[in-house]
């Protein structure tokens, strides 16, 4: 029983990241940033101790950079508030988002 509440929570962290992801600009690469640093943490275990205060104060300080540069980001950008637009349509239809590119026309 205590999976299908494993489950229905991880499901509810995806649409909650889904949402930060469309807000933020910076958040996809900033979560890789994270992952990579716990990859690194977890191969480094045995050379290096580094406590669960030490890796909650870098994921902190990773999500509150990649945070900053997206608000910083989207106040110079004028389109700003069209590429968040975009970027949550891209998701909801599952297809890729290129700021770059025009969006398809539905």
């Amino acid at each position: 029983m205590g999976n299908v509440f494993a489950l229905l929570g991880l499901r509810a962290l995806f649409v909650l990241v889904e949402s930060l992801v469309a807000r933020f600009r910076y958040l996809d690469e900033t979560i890789a940033i994270v992952l990579g640093l716990v990859g690194v943490k977890l191969l480094l275990e045995d050379v290096v101790h580094v406590g669960p205060l030490g890796s909650l104060v870098a994921i902190a300080v990773a999500f509150t950079i990649g945070i900053l540069l997206s608000i910083r980001g989207d106040r110079r950008d004028p389109d700003a508030a069209q590429h968040r637009r975009d970027r949550a349509e891209a998701m909801r239809s599952g297809r890729e988002f290129d700021k770059e590119k025009e969006p398809a026309a539905p």
